[in-house]
């Protein structure tokens, strides 16, 4: 989460959606009002809410905070914002909950998984799409598989985001924050850190590796190449299976509709402001 108080403005990280890269542009940006809450800094959300220390949860990561959670556990906070202007970016559901998938496989693996195999990777998707059924809806841990909805919305379905970007749309986003928050920009545009690791990957996977580094590297850099960007590519089959494809569509129901809106009305509304919507 990144706050502006001063501005009576705010921005939800949701992750998996450009959260590294919207943070580093703003942070970059010159604006001496941005407080950038991190996981384990959250004191201008604990100042917010009264200075209430005893209101801290063990498990939640306090820079992913939604609407539900303020709601729950910061009150005076949820307060607060709900009054102030918020922006927040939308991704195809089922591209997130892929890449929601490869980072979890990532941690669970340890950074090992050049070699993990198909059945290695759908027993892990299997795993998840378990326990989010069985847990989900009480598991505030699980920060990359949230719903999106989740920061648009309050646990009574009350709209309460008003500004919407579509991910393919962060350009557009970006330069209305900057409008917003009268932050000088250091960049014309953000700079998207997967299209960075795309590239590279692309340029080293036709060399062979063991050409170039020496062997106590080798399998390291491979786990890291296939991490940053092969994971999804290797194994796109196992993330089509139908199984996945239900389960999106069933527990990310309304990010689906949300997401589905949005596009919709990003394409009727290209010619005027693009990527730009008030929701009402």
């Amino acid at each position: 989460m990144i706050l502006f108080i001063k501005k009576n403005i705010f921005v939800f990280n949701i992750a998996k959606n450009a959260n590294s890269s919207i943070k580093n542009a703003i942070s970059n940006s010159g604006n001496q009002y941005a407080d950038v809450i991190t996981r384990f800094n959250y004191e201008p959300l604990i100042k917010l809410d009264g200075g209430n220390r005893r209101m801290r949860p063990s498990k939640l990561h306090f820079g992913n905070l939604s609407w539900i959670e303020l709601e729950r556990h910061f009150p005076t906070a949820f307060k607060k914002l709900s009054g102030y202007e918020s922006f927040v970016i939308i991704r195809d559901p089922m591209e997130r909950f892929i890449s929601a998938c490869c980072q979890h496989i990532l941690h669970v693996n340890k950074g090992s998984i050049a070699s993990l195999s198909d059945l290695d990777v759908e027993r892990t998707i299997y795993n998840v799409i378990e326990h989010l059924n069985a847990h989900g809806d009480n598991c505030e841990e699980l920060t990359v598989f949230k719903r999106q909805t989740d920061y648009v919305y309050n646990e009574n379905k009350n709209v309460k985001t008003n500004n919407l970007f579509l991910i393919e749309n962060i350009t557009e986003f970006y330069e209305q924050l900057l409008v917003k928050t009268g932050c000088k920009a250091s960049h014309h545009e953000i700079i998207n850190q997967n299209h960075i690791q795309n590239r590279f990957y692309e340029w080293t996977k036709g060399y062979r590796l063991s050409r170039l580094l020496p062997a106590p590297l080798k399998q390291r850099a491979k786990d890291l190449l296939v991490a940053h960007y092969g994971l999804k590519n290797k194994h796109r089959s196992t993330f089509s299976l139908p199984i996945v494809e239900d389960f999106v569509r069933e527990y990310y129901s309304d990010d689906l509709a949300c997401f589905t809106e949005l596009k919709l009305k990003n394409d009727h509304d290209r010619d005027v402001v693009p990527g730009y919507h008030t929701i009402s």
